[in-house]
């Protein structure tokens, strides 16, 4: 029976996982799975999860005081796989008096896990039950992804799992290779399925990713490389007259890779197609024909044409992008670092690396070249569980010291904040979550006996009833997207017409989820707490953003910064 379905890899329950503090003792929340095992053993109930723990312990006669990693190797096996159906008992007595005597076989936590997590039916219980287990090779394919009959089958030697560890170019020189090595008929058969896979490797390689093997998981891949992919698909097909529409081709892309992607955009349109492109790097606006400038400014204040220039007008002198390196505070000597031994995560090659903690470090490198499988493969992923939280996979390595000296860790990229109409800067930082305080606490909202949740669109007391607190309604056009059109009863206000009689300062809750944020700031002055965080959106260039701007319409760059705004604020305080 297939186990992994193909993906080389399954989730299995991790010992290191279960405990994930084996310098302290068990008593001593060693394990997040059984937690406070003192308080337990002070007072023991009919709990057996925990019970079984001090049962084993009173039979081995072991001493739970002493720190997990120094108990005996006997108890430990049986703590995580169970006593193989050996009894032993629990004396118990709970809050109100109830005592008795459990006897039992130690289940263990190893398979405690493993029925937990085929017992529930739910997200949250399976998710609480993950940060048990990790992603390691299949115990039956062997990573391979396939079953025994299919793995046994090779062309001259080879394998195809062999074949998909290979790198891209790599391949093509093994197509030649076994193309040679081929009886006079099997050429015959086998010439128009080798080219085929020939000119798409060759696709591939003309874009700088000669090295990436036919077996990587797309997840894996930076955001440069996973762009180039994208135009390899494309490039070299010999389609003509299509429209190829790019935001940011060059995002994630160092400037010594720009070249390749450079190539492929200009062998597309020589091959008839139309290319418009969404850039701000110059070596990219100089390949263009035309550049059609947008502004004045970031907003509702911009929006516009400003230029409209053709390439015999524009200024063909080349702007260098320079790298600014600035020193504060020395080199960093004698600094606290977190230092990651041998880390082989994806293409890194057992690299060791110290990092200065209180300082700003730039990792920087050509795409591809491992700096997203350094620091969000395995850096990122290791903290998170370090700091006892799920994660789905972790990085290869030998070890990471120095986390003790960091309390918490942030990961701010462009993925949105939300993709409903209710999700929006206010509610994402938490800042509308104080407005609507304020607003319940002046006396036209008191003598209406309004509280918070009236000034929440989400609850029934105070949104519209006829958009539901949207300020939007859908519109059915059959065949076609729906359209949304502002609320006739509301005007897009979300609010009913009682919450839209209580005003701060002149102004309506709704009217300040419509104003932009650099407006929203004066009217809060006496309002520290509002204040700030208003403000600290603004030091980050969103004042210019309504603040009930629905986060299914911004940028990536807007959602990252507003991310990047709450964890700043989060971090004053």
């Amino acid at each position: 029976m297939p186990v992994c379905k193909g993906l080389g890899v399954e989730l299995q329950i991790d010992e290191d996982l279960i405990v994930e503090n084996p310098e302290v003792s068990l008593l001593d929340k060693a394990s997040s799975l059984y937690g406070d095992m003192r308080k337990h053993r002070k007072k023991p109930n009919a709990n057996w999860m925990r019970g079984e723990v001090l049962a084993l312990a009173a039979d081995m006669k072991i001493d739970l005081d002493v720190p997990y990693k120094a108990l005996p190797e006997s108890f430990k096996q049986q703590f995580l796989y169970g006593s193989n159906g050996k009894e032993v008992s629990l004396a118990y007595e709970n809050s109100k008096g109830r005592s008795g005597v459990i006897t039992r076989p130690v289940e263990g936590a190893v398979n405690l896990v493993q029925r937990l997590a085929n017992d529930t039916k739910s997200k949250a219980g399976l998710d609480s039950m993950k940060r048990f287990m990790s992603k390691n090779k299949c115990s039956r394919c062997d990573g391979e992804r396939l079953l025994e009959e299919g793995r046994l089958v090779h062309v001259e030697g080879t394998r195809y799992p062999e074949l998909m560890n290979m790198s891209m170019d790599k391949i093509r020189k093994w197509c030649h290779m076994t193309y040679k090595s081929m009886s006079p008929e099997d050429k015959q058969k086998t010439l128009p399925l080798l080219q085929k896979i020939h000119a798409r490797l060759l696709r591939i390689e003309n874009v700088g990713l000669s090295y990436i093997s036919l077996g990587r998981s797309i997840p894996s891949l930076s955001g440069g490389e996973a762009q180039r992919l994208k135009l390899a698909s494309q490039f070299g097909t010999g389609l003509s007259n299509i429209l190829y529409i790019m935001d940011e081709p060059s995002k994630g892309l160092h400037p010594r890779d720009y070249h390749f992607l450079m190539e492929a955009i200009v062998d597309l349109k020589n091959h008839g197609n139309t290319v418009v492109m969404v850039e701000h790097k110059d070596q990219f606006k100089q390949i263009a024909d035309m550049h059609i400038t947008m502004g004045p400014k970031a907003g509702k204040y911009g929006g516009e044409v400003v230029g409209i220039y053709y390439k015999d007008q524009m200024d063909a002198k080349s702007i260098i992008d320079e790298v600014l390196v600035l020193e504060n505070g020395g080199s960093g000597k004698g600094t606290n670092c977190i230092t990651m031994k041998d880390v082989e995560t994806h293409n890194l090659k057992k690299v060791s690396v110290k990092i200065p903690i209180g300082k700003m470090t730039a990792v920087i490198g050509v795409s591809g070249s491992g700096k997203s499988s350094l620091i969000s493969k395995t850096l990122f992923p290791h903290m998170e569980g370090y700091l006892g939280r799920a994660v789905d996979e972790r990085g290869i390595f030998s070890e990471i010291n120095g986390l003790e000296n960091i309390n918490d860790v942030s990961y701010v990229n462009q993925k949105s904040i939300g993709s409903n109409s209710r999700s929006n800067p206010a509610t994402y930082t938490g800042v509308f979550d104080s407005i609507r305080k304020c607003y319940s606490l002046l006396e036209s909202a008191k003598e209406r006996k309004f509280g918070k949740e009236h000034f929440s669109f989400n609850s029934k007391k105070g949104q519209c009833t006829d958009c539901s607190g949207l300020g939007e309604v859908s519109v059915n056009m059959h065949y076609m997207e729906d359209i949304y059109i502002p609320c006739s009863t509301c005007h897009g206000k979300r609010y009913n017409e009682k919450v839209l009689e209580v005003n701060r300062k002149g102004f309506t809750i709704g009217d300040i989820l419509e104003m932009e944020i650099s407006e929203v700031l004066p009217l809060f002055e006496d309002e520290i707490e509002i204040y700030n965080k208003l403000l600290m959106l603004e030091k980050v260039g969103l004042g210019y953003l309504n603040l009930g701007q629905s986060a299914s319409t911004l940028s990536g760059g807007e959602a990252q910064r507003i991310k990047l705004a709450k964890e700043l604020y989060r971090k004053k305080l």
